[in-house]
């Protein structure tokens, strides 16, 4: 006869294989589930890393294009200042051209009215011409008359 004892052992043995199989399984399954999260986590830390070195280098080329637009910036603000000093300079260019202008044309008048004083110059001197050429030619005999009409002043005075 089979006691108790034994009884228990025997119908307990099947249920043990079946505990162990299924820890050996469980245990199976968690390792994997462990390698998969380890492979997860290496993943999951690449990516973060890749990511922070992506926005790191996004970051580098925001500053950069910061820099250039500030560039930018001041050279287009260069580039009015220097267009309202060039349209400044060229109104005072105009303003002195107008005046030149004006100047010339005063001239021009004064030229011609020196020509037309010239003219008339022209024709008085021939008019009197005669006239000019017996006074020039008093001046040149007047010091050689001089002592001679001194002396006849001496003798009519007495």
């Amino acid at each position: 006869m089979i006691n108790s004892s034994q009884l228990t052992f025997v119908t307990q043995a099947p249920q043990r294989n079946s505990l162990e199989n299924e820890c050996a399984i469980m245990k199976s399954k968690i390792e994997q589930l462990d390698k998969n999260s380890k492979k997860s986590l290496s993943t999951y830390e690449n990516d973060m890393q890749f990511q922070l070195e992506h926005q790191e280098t996004l970051r580098i080329r925001k500053i950069k294009l910061e820099q250039k637009h500030h560039m930018v910036q001041q050279f287009v603000k260069q580039q009015v200042l220097d267009a309202q000093s060039l349209k400044k300079e060229n109104e005072l260019l105009t303003i002195d051209l107008i005046r030149l202008q004006s100047s010339l044309c005063r001239l021009t008048d004064n030229i011609a009215g020196a020509t037309l004083l010239l003219k008339t110059l022209e024709t008085r001197t021939a008019q009197y011409s005669p006239y000019l050429n017996f006074a020039y030619n008093v001046m040149n005999v007047a010091p050689l008359l001089k002592p001679a009409l001194a002396s006849e002043i001496q003798q009519v005075t007495p």
